[in-house]
């Protein structure tokens, strides 16, 4: 069973790797995104169409209201 402490240390490294990364260009579609509170919010393409860039744009806008775990 994993501890809690590895839990927070492990969320606050991949934060702070988040941080850290060029978020690439600014994807046109960001500002039309729906800001969904009671679902999820889906987003699907071709291999290499932006899906992870777009995600990574998105999680610096919402930052304090999201979570992203890899589990690489």
């Amino acid at each position: 069973m994993l501890q809690q402490s590895a839990i927070e240390q492990a969320i606050d490294s991949q934060f702070q790797h988040i941080q850290k990364q060029s978020s690439g260009l600014q994807r046109a579609i960001l500002p039309n995104l729906p800001d969904i509170q009671t679902h999820a919010l889906i987003i699907s393409g071709i291999r290499r169409c932006g899906k992870s860039t777009l995600l990574l744009q998105l999680l610096k806008r919402n930052e304090k209201d999201s979570l992203y775990l890899n589990f690489d």
